[in-house]
């Protein structure tokens, strides 16, 4: 087992779906490893989402379009606000985005929180204009949060868009993918509520119960803990090492490599 090619062939999977089969185990585990990281953005945005919600006055029928509120990109607040020469605009919403970026690849609070100030409602725009509840677009918005942050932190991927517009577009694809799995139509009046981009929002496989259960079998917590932070955090073995407990970056490089043969195909 080339190990290097291995973690090669999983960040080109997170980049582009594309897989050979000495990583579906690997894949399975990337989906139970985001499972768990999904518990824990909940528990963050639960406290936004205190809204009391009427399911039957939220559907499709009853949204208005002609109230939804106008939500430019940044450099237009910041020319209405500050008046800015275009330049400057242009410098103070990079600024804004880097910020957010490395904010939300370091799990910041600050990052969370300003994600959901500025991209949430619309998000729940779409969902709730086109057959869907608030309930349902606080799930989508949180799994497609969960999208957004695992391409940051994967090596190789850069942005062609704004920060808000790919997770929008993660969220349209997740919805729009829910709807027809459950076979529920959108009809001639889809409403597109936002600008979006094509993005793929890869799904589990359809065994992935049936598998997992017998990968997880395999494995002990110890190995999952180390597999989750080399291959699904991306952390240095230095940090591994530190926040695992292993004496050193080559005690822990070793034990991963005892988990991993237990995995690979």
């Amino acid at each position: 087992m080339d190990e290097k090619n291995y973690l090669a062939e999983y960040i080109n999977w997170r980049l582009t779906g594309v897989s050979n089969h000495e990583i579906n185990n690997l894949i399975y585990l990337h989906f139970y490893f985001r499972s768990r990281e999904r518990l824990n953005v909940k528990l963050f945005f639960e406290d936004f989402f205190v809204e009391i919600i009427d399911e039957k006055s939220l559907l499709l029928e009853d949204c208005d379009y002609d109230d939804l509120p106008d939500f430019g990109y940044y450099e237009n607040k910041i020319k209405e606000e500050d008046n800015l020469p275009a330049k400057i605009v242009i410098s103070e919403q990079e600024n804004i985005e880097n910020d957010l970026i490395i904010g939300l690849a370091n799990s910041e609070n600050f990052a969370y929180k300003d994600l959901y100030h500025s991209e949430y409602k619309k998000i729940e725009d779409f969902v709730t204009c086109n057959s869907g509840t608030k309930t349902e677009a606080q799930d989508v918005f949180q799994d497609g949060v969960m999208v957004l942050l695992e391409k940051i932190k994967t090596p190789g991927f850069n942005f062609t868009c704004r920060v808000g517009t790919y997770l929008y577009s993660c969220c349209k694809n997740i919805w729009l993918k829910q709807l027809q799995k459950n076979k529920r139509k959108i009809g001639e009046d889809f409403y597109e509520v936002y600008d979006c981009i094509e993005v793929d929002v890869f799904e589990e496989p359809e065994d992935y119960y049936e598998k997992l259960n017998e990968i997880l079998s395999n494995l002990s917590e110890s190995c999952l803990e180390i597999i989750k932070a080399f291959y699904y955090e991306l952390k240095s073995w230095e940090t591994i090492a530190q926040e695992l407990g292993y004496t050193s970056a080559n005690s822990a490089k070793n034990q991963k490599y005892k988990c991993l043969k237990r995995i690979v195909v």
